[in-house]
């Protein structure tokens, strides 16, 4: 499950994919971003996919591995 919260906890986009593939949850990542304007932080299960997602978006954001 990928979501995505606002300043204020609100939710704006929640993702339930069958896969832990890279593309399909940087897709999920770039569309939360475009929606948002921008991202902060990303928080994850430590995933190793999740990281290489992260990472593919070469963007400046905070990744906490939980």
């Amino acid at each position: 499950m990928i979501f995505a919260v606002n300043e204020y906890g609100g939710p704006i986009q929640v993702d339930i994919q069958s896969t832990r593939d890279m593309r399909v949850i940087r897709d999920c990542l770039e569309q939360t971003i475009s929606k948002m304007g921008g991202v902060d932080m990303i928080v994850s299960d430590g995933s190793p996919t999740v990281l290489r997602a992260v990472r593919s978006l070469r963007k400046s954001i905070i990744l906490v591995q939980q």
